[in-house]
């Protein structure tokens, strides 16, 4: 993960993120802070209600929450084409649910959706007007959502338990403006914001010199805020190899209204760690400090993965009061160059097995792989944050992610997962701008890599390119992309 860093004192984002070392003077009497984009506490739910730890959209996370606002007048839908996109339900605790009910738009047309529950996929579902979606009962911790459907447009969502419909409460958010004393290169991929976006996969990484000890994050509140604890997910959650190559935070200090608090934290395993305050804290300027950290088995970047704070009501998270605008900065990076048409476009594969791929406008990527071996069924979910680079090529930080069923002489299938640090630079070239003999190389080498079925629709019966097949896919704007990650032939 080593790259160009930071310093202390530098800016980051072109001055949109100004980085000031959190010493031990107090600090300055701020400007006072815009009045935060919140949406407003909900009403109290006729239904009962479900509080969320995370609540997630893919695309278009402004109007995000619009799916789970208990107005079905309201609506959540993806920007462009809406396939591959989805919501994340992560629930506090594991819970014994029996159905997901889907409202549709009133004016949408049908579409399809595709259940994952706990990670795994529960197959299809069309939604036409409502659909209700049979969850397996107890254990219930996660749901993914994933549209299948070039249009799709969600106006509700609910879970149902023994006693019926329980409405989705999403995390409560307050504005804060947030600091830190440094960030990796490049800050896209390791932005503070993601401390709070509910994707413990997304991280803050410092950008100092060394292990990061005395590196801090800094949150400034409109007025004074009460806290009551800390709830940290410590290290690179991203993965197992992430979190252990990755240095994590042994003792963090928390100063708050001239009050240092020492925390210890477990530093040795992946998931939440909760520390409550007695009394709580009731301040409007909050610093955590690195002060120990425990390196990593390979880079000396010391990671956290996201943050959560609580009060009397319960949890909160924070909304930033000076959004980082990654999304437009991105747009305005690839105009007009050959990116351009790739960002925001979903691509699927031109040949063989299901594969698809997205780069979205903010920062992060998927990349879904379904194939069949001797050893069983895979489907993998490749995914993470991208950033662009020179000559129409974007560097990828990311894991793959593969569920396998495993064939068995006996019985049932056995499922397997397994998680790894994945990633590299990526080249996409138009299929229209390559000579035959190009087409005809990359085809060989494709073969010799033993990825031939990526490839076998432009093949003759001897195994040899067949141009009248090349034509045909070329005139559906196919690309080529290229890279150690991934090298597949796709269309738009």
């Amino acid at each position: 993960m080593r790259a160009k860093r930071t310093t202390v004192g530098a800016l980051v984002m072109s001055g949109l993120w100004t980085l000031a070392c959190m010493g031990g003077e107090p600090p300055p009497e701020p400007e006072p802070l815009p009045v935060p984009e919140v949406a407003p506490e909900p009403e109290e739910p006729v239904l009962p209600s479900i509080r969320l730890q995370a609540y997630v959209v893919t695309s278009n996370q402004r109007y995000g929450d619009r799916a789970v606002d208990s107005d079905p007048g309201s609506s959540w839908e993806p920007i462009g084409d809406a396939r591959g996109e989805g919501i994340l339900l992560r629930l506090e605790k594991p819970k014994a649910l029996s159905a997901l009910e889907i409202d549709a738009c009133a004016s949408g047309a049908p579409y399809d959706v595709e259940l994952y529950v706990n990670g795994r996929e529960r197959g299809v579902t069309t939604v036409d007007g409502s659909a209700s979606v049979k969850l397996p009962g107890k254990g219930v911790r996660s749901l993914f959502l994933k549209m299948k459907s070039k249009e799709a447009c969600v106006a509700e969502l609910r879970v149902v338990d023994d006693a019926g419909p329980n409405e989705l409460m999403p995390p409560r958010r307050i504005g804060a403006r947030i600091e830190t004393s440094s960030t990796l290169q490049p800050p896209a991929a390791y932005h503070p914001t993601y401390l709070f976006d509910g994707r413990t996969h997304f991280a803050w990484v410092e950008g100092a010199e060394g292990v990061g000890e005395g590196e801090s994050i800094s949150l400034t509140f409109p007025e004074n805020q009460l806290i009551s604890g800390l709830e940290i997910w410590n290290g690179y959650q991203r993965s197992p190899d992430h979190f252990e190559k990755n240095g994590r935070i042994k003792l963090i200090e928390l100063e708050a209204s001239g009050r240092r608090t020492m925390l210890d934290l477990d530093d040795s395993k992946m998931g939440a760690q909760i520390e409550k305050f007695d009394p709580p804290l009731n301040t409007r300027y909050l610093t955590l400090t690195m002060a120990q950290v425990t390196k990593g088995s390979k880079y000396e970047d010391t990671v956290v993965s996201e943050l959560r704070f609580y009060d009397r009501k319960g949890a909160f998270t924070i909304a930033p009061l000076t959004p980082p605008e990654l999304d437009r900065r991105l747009r305005d990076k690839v105009k007009g160059g050959s990116l351009e048409p790739i960002v925001d476009t979903f691509f699927q594969q031109a040949c063989g097995s299901p594969r698809e791929l997205k780069l979205r406008s903010d920062h992060s990527f998927v990349r879904y792989e379904r194939y069949e071996d001797d050893s069983g069924s895979h489907t993998e979910v490749f995914d993470g944050a991208w950033v662009p680079k020179k000559k129409g090529t974007v560097k990828l930080y990311g894991r793959r992610h593969v569920a396998t069923k495993e064939w068995q002489p006996y019985g049932g299938p056995a499922e397997e997962e397994s998680t790894r640090v994945s990633g590299g630079t990526l080249a996409f070239r138009q299929l229209a701008d390559l000579s035959v003999d190009e087409v005809g190389k990359v085809v060989q080498e494709m073969k010799r890599a033993g990825a031939e079925e990526r490839v076998a629709c432009l093949l003759d019966d001897r195994g040899r390119l067949d141009e009248a097949k090349l034509a045909e896919v070329v005139g559906k704007n196919a690309i080529l992309v290229e890279g150690k990650a991934i090298t597949d032939l796709m269309l738009p």
